[in-house]
């Protein structure tokens, strides 16, 4: 009785004229478990075809389960196992937003200084300040100060312009998929800064000069304070002497008076 198998017809023969993709079209054709012929010839399969085959099914399980690794997201603080695509998310934009939103009020604060700086006094529960940048992921000090006197805001607005923020910023815009409009006022321009710079020097030499005044005044109270001792104790001695005398006086025979 002839086989029906197609492989043994000739049905994988390359005729003249056919190019080599048409013999591995017809050796797919041939190996279909799902054509006629073949599910004529069919045997049940062995333990050892079932075992390779369950392997083979594993190791394609796993190469699915590679690409979509687990995606830790810092600003939800959670593990995803759906990949990045997680960026995309009602819950991860609206959080972002939330987060931008905060960040940029305090962005806004830093702002109002730019034009009209201010220089005080140091002072460490004030002035040590740090604040969390989210597109850095790291602390930065809020202000500028050497041990006595302070730049409010200098340290935020500094960092603005630095070129690691702006690159870290443009990364965090690209990872979160955040709002592209929003994001040049999380940065500042060098013009900006320079005209910053500029009011700081002003607000310096202010400062100087009302320092200079306060010392001024302080040393002018001092030696109000210090002529006031010292008419305080010429009294005292005044009075001590004229007691001292008036006792020396009635103590005195009469005779001698």
């Amino acid at each position: 009785m002839p086989c029906a198998h197609p492989r043994r017809q000739g049905a994988l023969r390359l005729e003249k004229g056919e190019e080599i993709s048409s013999l591995v079209l017809k050796a797919k054709d041939a190996t279909d478990l799902s054509a006629p012929s073949a599910r004529l010839v069919t045997r049940p399969l062995s333990f050892k075809a079932v075992g390779r085959r369950l392997m083979w099914r594993q190791t394609q399980g796993r190469a699915m389960g590679k690409q979509k690794a687990a995606f830790h997201c810092e600003l939800c603080r959670r593990t995803f196992f759906s990949g990045r695509g997680h960026v995309y998310g009602l819950k991860h934009q609206e959080t972002l937003r939330n987060i931008l939103d905060n960040f940029l009020e305090k962005v806004r604060d830093a702002r109002k200084v730019l034009k009209e700086a201010r220089v005080e006094r140091y002072d460490f529960t004030e002035h040590d300040q740090n604040f969390w940048c989210y597109c850095c992921k790291t602390e930065v000090k809020k202000h500028v100060t050497n041990g006595n006197i302070a730049v409010v805001y200098g340290g935020f607005l500094e960092h603005f312009e630095s070129s690691e923020h702006k690159k870290k910023t443009s990364a965090f815009w690209w990872e979160n998929k955040a709002n592209i409009k929003l994001k040049d006022q999380f940065s500042l321009s060098p013009e900006d800064y320079e005209k910053f710079k500029a009011a700081v020097t002003k607000a310096l030499e202010s400062y100087e000069e009302k320092e200079d005044e306060y010392i001024k005044e302080g040393a002018e109270r001092i030696r109000e304070v210090e002529q006031q001792r010292r008419e305080l104790v010429q009294a005292a001695l005044e009075c001590l002497f004229l007691r001292r005398t008036r006792t020396e006086w009635i103590t005195l025979p009469v005779s001698f008076r």
